[in-house]
């Protein structure tokens, strides 16, 4: 894992998932082949994230780490992700779903008996990543929501989901301590370039020369605006 400290503020697309107005959540399997890499949030929704068989490196609110078949990231609105997949040729391919944030924060938190998922959707401010050994009973969950006719069903399918999700003790959350999210400042489109250029090249070696031409800049010129913005 590599962190990204001291990242000051960045501009972050806000990519909206609409969900019908009868619907507190929308699951459904994604295929990742074409996955464009871009830096975004959901501000209106929490994502849980599970992957199936992809594998590639994430980019979570300024942490960088690589990701495996069975990786499950919890995020709450507004924090930053990307992912770039490295076996585009296998079809690689992914379970999301999208909670409401108005239901969850208003209604679900609100019932006693779950009091179970307050603690996931607090860390999920963070971006909550979590292990499991138990990938078969996770997919069947999953999938069980997914095949259902019936949307209470489906919901109930989603409640054992997140019963198993806070089952789980090897987690962890990946928001870097310095990151900032302040999406009101000028410099962000910048920034945005920067961690993009850290994010798809990291393996392969960063050149200051070369990042401070995507900004039209001067290397002298460029460490002077990263040290001021940052």
């Amino acid at each position: 894992t590599i962190f990204v400290p001291n990242a000051g503020a960045m501009a972050v697309i806000d990519r909206k998932v609409f969900l019908p107005e009868d619907q507190s959540f929308v699951i459904k399997q994604i295929e990742l082949k074409d996955n464009k890499g871009i830096i975004h949030c959901h501000n209106n929704n929490f994502e849980l994230n599970y992957i199936i068989n992809a594998v590639g490196r994430r980019f979570v609110s300024g942490n960088i780490g690589n990701f495996w078949p069975g990786d499950l990231l919890l995020m709450a609105p507004g924090v930053p992700h990307c992912w770039e997949i490295d076996n585009k040729e296998n079809n690689p391919q992914a379970i999301t779903i999208h909670f409401q944030r108005k239901v969850f924060e208003e209604t679900i938190l609100q019932i006693p008996e779950l009091e179970f998922i307050k603690d996931l959707l607090r860390k999920a401010r963070q971006g909550l990543h979590l292990r499991t050994y138990d990938n078969e009973k996770l997919l069947a969950l999953f999938q069980g929501s997914m095949k259902s006719q019936s949307p209470f069903k489906s919901f109930i399918h989603v409640l054992e989901i997140l019963k198993v999700l806070s089952q789980i003790k090897d987690s962890e959350t990946l928001e870097v301590a310095e990151f900032n999210r302040n999406t009101d400042l000028p410099q962000n489109q910048r920034l945005q370039k920067v961690y993009e250029y850290v994010f798809f090249n990291f393996q392969n070696g960063l050149k200051l020369n070369e990042i401070a031409s995507k900004l039209g800049l001067t290397e002298g010129a460029f460490c002077a605006f990263f040290k001021k913005s940052t």
